[in-house]
């Protein structure tokens, strides 16, 4: 039988959407979550529509986008995925460290910018 981690319960079911355009990214990002989130359930997306199409379809319990992500116009587009799923955490996995890019992300409503 195999035992949780130290801190975590065995009964989690996390639910996560990684939306990012480099596999490479989505897989190392994913591999993580896996091994720190018990009974972690994972949807990946390569293009922005692709992330609200699975948004539609699954219940999700934490967004990850890539900023540069295909389809996303700015950081702003992110208060429609903020309005439509309210309950969702929101988190922002970017290269920029433009100030413009993280107070526009922030001002959508995303709860984190990384």
């Amino acid at each position: 039988m195999p035992q949780s981690k130290p801190g975590k319960s065995s009964k989690s079911s996390t639910r996560v959407l990684v939306a990012d355009d480099h596999g490479v990214t989505r897989f190392g990002l994913v591999q993580f979550l896996r091994n720190e989130l018990d009974a972690l359930t994972t949807h990946e997306a390569q293009r922005f529509d692709d992330a609200l199409a699975l948004l539609q379809s699954h219940t999700i319990d934490l967004a990850i986008f890539d900023l540069s992500i295909p389809g996303l116009a700015s950081p702003a587009d992110l208060a429609q995925v903020r309005d439509a799923w309210p309950a969702m955490k929101v988190v922002v996995l970017s290269g920029s460290a433009e100030r413009a890019d993280i107070l526009t992300a922030l001002a959508a409503g995303v709860h984190g910018y990384i």
